[in-house]
């Protein structure tokens, strides 16, 4: 239930930044503005939070928002209020399909790599969990063994200081068996 929660509040979190990266470029030309690139960070964290699906789904989002901010400027249904930036310059048809063409597209090649690679990120995770699992068994065996030698064993450090000793080393030296 706990997982389920974080899940949904991370989907609100990405929408919230979705529509935050959207004012922004608003605020600072539509058209001209050169914060389109801030939708990226939001889709890689996507496929980091949710996984490969949720960062191809606020791909869809950040284009169709991105595409309505264009197309209403285009139509001039919206100003861009240039808080941030200069003075609107009107554009041809060509200069917006090309900059909503090449958002959507670098958009949706985020997704997919960010995906790509979220999913080998976890993917190594679970290889490093089992190989520290299996190094744990083997310290384990690798200690019984040691212990269990009818002959003794010690190793020592540089300095000559007795590092590890198994209970036949410290019975043959007369040390105590706490050691």
């Amino acid at each position: 239930d706990r997982v389920r929660c974080l899940r949904r509040y991370a989907q609100w979190q990405l929408l919230f930044d979705v529509g935050a990266v959207t004012v922004l470029i608003y605020l600072s030309g539509g058209l001209e503005s050169f914060f389109s690139f801030l939708y990226m960070p939001v889709i890689i964290s996507a496929a980091l939070l949710l996984d490969g699906r949720g960062s191809l789904f606020i791909a869809s989002v950040c284009s169709l928002a991105y595409g309505l901010l264009m197309d209403l400027q285009y139509f001039g249904w919206i100003a861009p209020l240039q808080i941030i930036g200069g003075t609107v310059q009107l554009k041809d048809s060509s200069v917006y399909f090309h900059t909503i063409l090449m958002n959507i597209a670098g958009f949706y090649l985020v997704a997919y790599l960010s995906g790509y690679l979220a999913r080998e990120l976890h993917k190594s995770s679970l290889q490093v969990r089992e190989q520290k699992k299996d190094f744990h068994q083997l310290e384990i065996l690798h200690r019984n063994i040691v212990h269990s030698m009818g002959s003794g064993l010690l190793t020592t450090g540089i300095d000559g200081s007795i590092v590890f000793s198994n209970h036949a080393a410290r019975r043959i030296l007369g040390l105590p068996s706490d050691r």
